[in-house]
């Protein structure tokens, strides 16, 4: 199976055709620094002081996960994950956001149902215009995208699905010949229990998008890096989780002779932010003022 084939959903397509225009050598170059400024906004949009979010981003571009995150797209849907959560009151510019991210990243999609529980349905209606005119685009170019991505592309994913140095709880689980949707039922128990403890939906919702997702590899932890902030403005243990995982994603292996990167650094992500947005202080907040709601959070957590 050839893994180069394009795994992302056709709505993706679009996105990156203006880039064909540009030699690659360039296109390239010019990647690299859009995901580190990436990295940055999404640190800034989430209120972290200009003074330690671009320092800290360099040092996350520096790190191995980081530096292949950088010519990946995990920092863009990073942005975007900021970027809905802080427009989350404003329906075109949240609605776009939740809809690159879906069209980018499908799964990423589970996360309307936040504007769904709120009943912001010209969000939605954006968010969902915005995946299907990507994707009427997409077929103007390829009408047999779709076909090609249920047989093709599918076949890639299930390849990759099989890889050693996938790093998702369900492929442990079937390392340990436990099933794959065992996983899955207990993410969505914590995101449950989370709910019921009332803490902020958006972030359970952003937490189980990433414990459920199928692939993960050890630079997917870019992905992560909105709720680490959210949760090391919780608290102390939000604090540690955060540092925990910091070291677990830094601390990985790598062998010279192979791209293959095995690395715990994702699960112990998944398994400390998933204790974090249970007994971590991430109350639930109004729609009414995006900028005033983030002050509440920032006072509630007794952060600045």
């Amino acid at each position: 199976m050839d893994l180069s084939v394009h795994s992302h959903p056709p709505m993706s397509i679009p996105l990156g055709i203006p880039l064909g225009f540009i030699d690659y050598g360039w296109w390239l170059s010019f990647w690299v620094v859009a995901s580190f400024c990436a990295i940055a906004l999404t640190m800034r949009l989430l209120r972290v002081a200009p003074h330690i979010a671009y320092p800290l981003a360099l040092v996350i571009g520096l790190s191995v996960p980081g530096k292949w995150a950088l010519v990946s797209t995990y920092p863009l849907s990073a942005l975007l994950v900021a970027l809905a959560w802080r427009m989350r009151a404003r329906p075109v510019a949240g609605g776009l956001s939740y809809g690159l991210l879906g069209a980018t990243r499908g799964i990423g999609l589970i996360l309307l149902l936040y504007p769904l529980v709120h009943r912001q349905w010209k969000t939605i209606m954006v968010a969902v215009g915005t995946v299907l005119a990507l994707l009427l685009i997409a077929l103007a170019f390829e009408p047999t995208i779709i076909a090609d991505f249920l047989t093709t592309s599918r076949d890639s994913i299930t390849t990759n699905m099989q890889r050693d140095d996938l790093l998702t709880i369900g492929s442990f689980f079937r390392r340990w010949g436990l099933p794959e949707y065992l996983a899955w039922i207990i993410a969505l128990v914590v995101a449950l229990i989370a709910y019921l403890r009332k803490q902020e939906l958006f972030w359970i919702l952003n937490w189980l998008i990433l414990a459920v997702s199928p692939i993960a590899w050890f630079h997917t932890i870019i992905l992560g890096i909105p709720l680490m902030v959210v949760l090391w403005k919780s608290g102390r243990l939000g604090q540690v989780l955060v540092l925990i995982t910091a070291a677990a994603a830094i601390s990985q292996p790598v062998n010279p002779f192979t791209t293959l990167v095995f690395s715990t650094g994702w699960t112990v992500f998944i398994i400390a932010s998933g204790i974090g947005i249970i007994a971590c202080k991430i109350p639930r907040v109004a729609l009414s003022d995006s900028r005033s709601s983030d002050q509440n959070v920032s006072a509630a957590s007794g952060t600045t």
